[in-house]
């Protein structure tokens, strides 16, 4: 709903214009009539002229209807804050690291839930919760498959699960933010930053053609690096692990 110049004009002289009571029951009923205008919703001429009739003691309540309505307004929460989940058949959590400087070698993990809560107006107020199921790690050989997955590593029957819970958001730029958290991994939590940009929010494209993107969706890519070592994975540092994920993500 929008409302024209000529309403806040109105508002505006309702509040610095008034010197009678009977002036300002005329101008408030001008204002609310322009916001039933607005809705669609006629007040008729009698119900309009009604307010140069009315006695002193109901000045008070009228009074309170502009606060009342100031009240709502402030109360309802913004539209497109929501609550997201990550969709699993667009979600990549991958990880990469040096094999002696000869080559990059690649894994990821392929079974990922994250919930995020965010309001695009307070950035600064988001939350995420991401859990990793670790026997969902996949290099695409098979042997190393089974080696990462080994008490030499993250030791996935011990420590079935990865978390990462943010504590701390810092908005950057228009579409980029510093997600701070505690990253649990093989038993050991450290902080981690993520460095993160915004690729999409609102409707899905592919919505218009297919019921299951119907809804809002929100993705968004992020990058940080770790030392396996500090988490206690791995019997020697390989050196920096780079992590990137990407992500789509559904409105609830």
């Amino acid at each position: 709903m929008g409302f024209s110049v000529a309403w806040f004009h109105r508002l505006q002289v309702s509040v610095s214009g008034c010197r009678s009571g009977v002036f300002y029951v005329r101008i408030l009923i001008d204002v609310v009539a322009s916001i039933l205008d607005v809705m669609d919703i006629k007040m008729s001429p009698d119900f309009r002229q009604s307010g140069l009739t009315m006695k002193r003691k109901d000045f008070q309540m009228i009074r309170l209807a502009p606060l009342c309505i100031a009240a709502t307004l402030l109360s309802t929460p913004a539209a497109l804050a929501a609550t997201y989940k990550t969709d699993q058949g667009h979600t990549e959590v991958q990880f990469s690291w040096s094999h002696a400087g000869v080559s990059t070698q690649n894994g990821e993990f392929t079974t990922v839930e994250g919930t995020l809560d965010i309001d695009p107006e307070q950035v600064e107020k988001a939350s995420l919760n991401v859990t990793i199921k670790t026997d969902s790690l996949a290099t695409g050989f098979k042997p190393l498959d089974e080696h990462l997955s080994s008490a030499d590593f993250f030791e996935v029957e011990t420590f079935p699960e990865i978390t990462f819970v943010s504590t701390n958001v810092e908005r950057t730029g228009e579409d980029t933010a510093r997600v701070t958290g505690d990253l649990t991994i093989h038993g050991t939590t450290k902080p981690i930053t993520l460095d993160t940009k915004l690729t999409h929010i609102g409707p899905h494209p592919v919505g218009a053609s297919l019921d299951y993107y119907k809804g809002e969706w929100i993705a968004f890519e992020a990058t940080t690096t770790l030392d396996h070592m500090e988490f206690g994975v791995g019997p020697f540092s390989t050196g920096p692990i780079t992590i990137r994920i990407s992500t789509e993500m559904r409105a609830e």
